[in-house]
């Protein structure tokens, strides 16, 4: 099928086809053979073992929900002594992940931005716990190990509804005006 627009995030694969079914629009891609270097010997090669189709969530295009399945192309290595076989690389999806790195861009940037992890969770089509999971990976960057307890601490109690708990705690350090542990 030919296309004469490039969708963010998949400019080096081909579109092979592309459907909408059941709500969904389905993108097919793969990326363009070429020659690569064997990651445990370094000898270059171009011999394909086989084919594997990925399917992936991807953000929302023609805003549909959207799926792409990626033809994964898996190498051989042809050094005699070495035969290993390896996936193709790609900027598309991370290692056993099933979701592309935009989609879990996009997940963290809702988080982010103030938004509950149940309303983030429907929002995208995932459960809150992957939205949880996205926010932690991102917010673990931001956050800096307490070494040293301050000599002030400020604990204050109050009203929340969160987990059906009636209260919550936060322990904060008032001399520097940083939470400590919520």
């Amino acid at each position: 099928m030919h296309h004469n627009m490039t969708l963010p995030g998949l400019e080096s694969f081909h579109v092979i086809e592309t459907r909408d079914e059941n709500g969904y629009y389905h993108i097919y891609v793969e990326r363009p053979r070429e020659v690569i270097a064997c990651p445990a010997c370094q000898t270059s090669t171009q011999k394909v073992h086989d084919y594997r189709w990925q399917k992936i969530k991807h953000n929302r295009v023609f805003n549909r929900p959207t799926m792409i399945w990626y033809r994964k192309r898996r190498y051989q290595c042809h050094h005699i002594t070495c035969r290993k076989r390896f996936d193709e690389t790609n900027d598309l999806v991370d290692r056993y992940q099933r979701q592309s790195q935009e989609f879990n861009q996009a997940i963290g940037l809702e988080t982010i931005h103030g938004k509950t992890f149940k309303d983030t969770a429907q929002r995208f089509g995932v459960s809150p716990t992957t939205v949880m999971r996205r926010f932690d990976t991102i917010s673990e960057s931001l956050l800096k190990e307490t070494q040293q307890l301050p000599s002030i601490i400020a604990i204050d109690d109050f009203k929340g509804d969160t987990d059906g708990e009636r209260f919550q705690t936060i322990i904060t350090d008032p001399s520097n005006e940083s939470r400590l542990i919520s």
